[in-house]
C-alpha cells in the first residue's frame, strides 16, 4: 500500500497516516507469525534428518 494510492482515493493526510499505521501493525503481526512458522519448520526438518540417520544406523549390522 502506498500513500499516493490513498491520496488518489481522496483521503487526507490524517486519514492516510491512520491507515498506514494500521497496515504497519498488520504487517508486523504477519511477520511474527511467519517467523514462528519458519522456526517450527526448521525444527521439524532437523527431526526428520535425525530420524533418517537413526534408520541408517539401525540397518547396519552389529559388529
Amino acid at each position: 500500500m502506498k500513500r499516493d494510492q490513498l491520496k488518489e482515493l481522496g483521503l487526507d493526510e490524517d486519514q492516510i497516516r491512520a491507515v498506514m499505521n494500521i497496515n504497519g501493525e498488520d504487517i508486523n503481526k504477519a511477520k511474527t507469525g511467519n517467523d514462528e512458522i519458519t522456526k517450527e519448520n526448521e525444527s521439524s526438518n532437523q527431526c526428520a534428518h535425525l530420524e533418517e540417520r537413526i534408520r541408517i544406523v539401525i540397518k547396519r549390522p552389529f559388529r
